[in-house]
């Protein structure tokens, strides 16, 4: 459950999803397979969403990812600087989609933004989940430390997801 929320709260936000806010909060305080601290973390943030115009929400999420490269939620850019690595990477990662079943004909994302990356994350079991995003995580860690820097909102949303990881390898 965590994955598939944090897959849609680092989208931009649409008023399909400011209207779901409450239901969001709702399925959190329920949540299942989330922890108490999760369940804080996620109710907060979904409260802070909440009290936000759409118009301010989506003005933070584009100051904090559009306009500022190091936040910027395409991971491979962080990790190919050149064009020619990264595309490779994209390739990879598009055949690893493909061969697991997980159709991105659907998205109009490329397949290393990280919400595209959390909803394929969320149809795996937890250590598959963990496999797949250990490699990714220096990159997020990286992004927490800058968004906290900046008193970001959005900095706690990527912390859950570092925490969660680090927390599934030690009972994995």
């Amino acid at each position: 459950m965590l994955y598939k929320l944090l897959s849609l709260l680092l989208q931009y936000p649409n008023r399909e999803l400011y209207q779901a806010l409450p239901v969001l909060q709702s399925d959190v305080k329920t949540g299942k397979n989330l922890t108490s601290v999760e369940q804080q973390v996620l109710f907060d943030w979904l409260s802070w969403a909440g009290s936000q115009a759409l118009m301010d929400w989506q003005s933070c999420y584009v100051d904090t990812f559009d306009f500022s490269p190091e936040n910027c939620l395409y991971l491979t850019y962080h990790l190919y600087k050149d064009d020619r690595d990264r595309g490779l990477a994209l390739v990879e990662l598009s055949e690893h989609y493909q061969q697991a079943g997980f159709d991105l004909s659907q998205s109009k994302e490329l397949p290393d933004y990280l919400p595209v990356i959390l909803e394929y994350t969320s149809s795996l079991d937890a250590t598959e989940a963990q496999f797949f995003l250990h490699p990714m995580l220096k990159v997020v860690q990286t992004m927490v430390d800058n968004l906290q820097k900046l008193s970001s909102p959005y900095a706690t949303l990527l912390q859950l997801l570092v925490e969660h990881n680090h927390l599934s390898k030690k009972v994995a």
